[in-house]
């Protein structure tokens, strides 16, 4: 079941398919922390880490920021996470070219094998489904 991002706001919920899908519209200062901990909380409902699947959409995205700092507070967050929780497979999609190639840069960042960038929602859930 697919949910719609209307109120222009970061959602975090677990799919039927077991998948946990991540809607970002905005990414600031004070909405990024409350996002990752969604994310946290979710991946700690799925006991095996190996079906701890996460698709992040950044279509909707309409505010961001973009200064080093930001981004290297964000993925220090997500490695947090990623270290202390774990996960199995994420799919990034969506955006424009500046936003893929900035959240490029943080994944490489980040440097996990099993985190990769897709220009469409199809390509990015079959490489989750492999």
């Amino acid at each position: 079941m697919e949910k719609q991002n209307t109120k222009k706001e970061n959602k975090v919920w677990l799919g039927e398919d077991g998948i946990i899908y991540v809607e970002t519209s905005i990414l600031t200062e004070e909405t990024t922390p409350k996002l990752i901990s969604d994310l946290k909380e979710k991946l700690e409902t799925i006991q095996n880490k190996e079906e701890r699947k996460v698709l992040v959409d950044l279509s909707a995205i309409n505010s961001y920021v973009t200064t080093s700092s930001f981004r290297r507070d964000t993925v220090d967050r997500i490695k947090n996470v990623a270290e202390k929780v774990g996960f199995y497979k994420t799919a990034v999609f969506g955006g424009n070219t500046f936003i893929r190639t900035i959240a490029s840069f943080m994944l490489a960042y980040l440097r996990k094998e099993n985190v990769k960038i897709f220009k469409s929602k199809e390509e990015a859930l079959k490489w989750l489904e492999e």
